[in-house]
Parts: structure tokens; C-alpha cells; sequence
């Protein structure tokens, strides 16, 4: 003997068709162990009239009968009337940890709901699943408060609310603080670089190729320009965080060594040409 409806926790309303699987010859339906009526044939149903009842918790038996004598029985418990309004959050759940965009999703038989972070109204979905897209990134590490409202017809109804905890990851980054982009550069020249606290190890390039590995901060390279032509160069760093490159950074100077050379020889000794040229 098995009640297949209504269902155990049901909530129910209005006419009710009562069902029961049974391989008995009869089945007796009782309304809180009142009896209310007995079919003697399969499919054994019962049309039960709820609107004849009080709204609340309601038992539904069906015992089955062989021969008029009793052989088994199920029950289930049901809820009459308009189900209260209820929300429920199904994401995040409390304590969880959130990062980067997330979607909170929400379960409630209300017209709408409202989403709130910290106290702070974000948006409202008007039609089941009830959602909202919340960016993590604009909030700090740590607990934040997660708050679904539920409104019918635009009055407030019900809450339900979570604590969770963003954590995103630092946004790793590499900056050369000298020479400046763009900069007149000559002899040796100290490389230096800022980076997130995550970036372990910087690699130091000139035009392409690597020249030097810094794993301790503050990250430096010192660079002798005389090495190099006169013209543009490119420097290039780039940062990683256990073994995995994170971030670089790529500026352009001017190497002038053997042009300044020059112009200092023609500023010591252009005048003495002139002197002789005079005599």
C-alpha cells in the first residue's frame, strides 16, 4: 500500500484527487483517522473537498483491505492552503567562498526578488529563477552579506540571507621605475622594478634578450649601455610568481654614449681650432 498523492510535506488547496498503488481488493481514505470513504477497485482514488478544512497540517491514510479484512496502510502529512511566502538563497551558501563574477540564484514563490549586498540594494528579478550577477572584484577580501527579498505585488514579504567570503587573488604587475620611458641613458645604468606582492622572480630583457634573473626584491639590473649602440633600445621585465609568469613591462630609451663623446671632444676643442686658424 503506497499513497502517490498527494505527497508527504505537500501543500495542497482546493479539490485534492487522493491516489493509492495497492494489490489489496479495497481501500478505506481517512482524513485525520476520520474515515471518508472506500473504493473497491483499482485505481483507488479519493476526491477530497480541502476546502472544508482549516489551513494547516493535515493527515490523508488509505488502508487496504482483502476480503473486508485489514491487510496494510500508508499515511502522509500535507499542508492545506496558500503556502506561505518564503525565499530561500541556493547560491552562495553560508561560509562559502566567492571570487571574481558570481551568480547568486535564489528559490522562493514570491512576484519578485531583491538582492542586497552588505545592506546595499543591487538589483531586482522579477521572474523565477530569481538572479543576480554580482562582481566580487569591486568588494574587498573578507565576509560580505549576501540578501534576497521576497515581495508580492510590491510589498515586502520574507528574507533570507548568507555571509560569505570574497577572496580574488592580487592583481599581479610589473612596473620599471628607472630609467623613465623614453629616457637619454649612457654608461651604467641601474634597471629598476616595482611588482605585486605575489611576483618572486623578475627577468630582465634588452632588445629581446634576457640578461638577467632577480629572485629577491627590490628587483634591479645593472645595465652598461656601453655596450650597446647609439639609438633606441627596448627594456623589458617580466614577473613571475612560483615558476608561472604573471605580468611584464616594456619601455624604450635612448642610448647616447658615443654621440655625447663626441660633442664633449667638439666643445674641449673646437675653440682651439678656431685660436690656431686666427694666428
Amino acid at each position: 500500500m503506497t499513497i502517490t498523492n498527494p505527497l508527504e510535506g505537500q501543500n495542497v488547496s482546493g479539490t485534492v484527487i487522493c491516489t493509492a498503488d495497492s494489490n489489496c481488493d479495497s481501500v478505506k481514505w481517512y482524513i485525520d483517522d476520520v474515515f471518508k470513504a472506500e473504493d473497491t477497485s483499482a485505481p483507488f482514488t479519493y476526491t477530497w473537498d480541502t476546502t472544508q478544512y482549516p489551513d494547516g497540517d493535515h493527515t490523508v491514510k488509505a488502508e487496504g483491505y482483502i476480503g473486508g479484512v485489514y491487510q496494510c496502510e500508508d499515511s502522509v502529512t500535507v499542508t492545506v492552503g496558500i503556502p506561505p511566502p518564503y525565499v530561500t538563497i541556493t547560491n552562495p551558501s553560508e561560509g562559502e567562498e566567492v571570487k571574481e563574477t558570481y551568480t547568486c540564484t535564489a528559490d522562493s514563490n514570491c512576484e519578485s526578488v531583491k538582492w542586497y549586498i552588505d545592506g546595499v540594494f543591487k538589483a531586482e528579478d522579477t521572474s523565477a529563477p530569481f538572479t543576480y550577477t554580482w562582481d566580487t572584484t569591486q568588494y574587498s577580501n573578507g565576509d560580505h552579506t549576501v540578501k534576497a527579498e521576497g515581495y508580492n505585488g510590491g510589498v515586502y514579504k520574507c528574507e533570507d540571507s548568507v555571509t560569505v567570503t570574497v577572496y580574488n587573488p592580487p592583481q599581479s604587475w610589473v612596473e620599471i621605475t628607472n630609467p623613465p620611458d623614453g629616457a637619454t641613458v649612457k654608461g651604467r645604468v641601474t634597471i629598476t622594478v616595482d611588482a605585486s606582492s605575489d611576483i618572486d622572480t623578475v627577468e630582465f630583457y634588452i632588445d629581446g634578450a634576457r640578461k638577467s634573473r632577480n629572485r629577491r626584491a627590490p628587483f634591479s639590473y645593472r645595465w652598461d649601455t656601453r655596450r650597446y649602440s647609439d639609438g633606441t633600445h627596448t627594456i623589458t621585465v617580466k614577473g613571475y610568481s612560483g615558476g608561472e609568469f604573471k605580468a611584464e613591462d616594456t619601455i624604450t630609451v635612448n642610448v647616447a654614449n658615443h654621440s655625447i663623446a663626441l660633442l664633449s671632444f667638439l666643445v674641449l676643442f673646437l675653440p682651439i681650432g678656431i685660436y690656431y686658424r686666427r694666428r
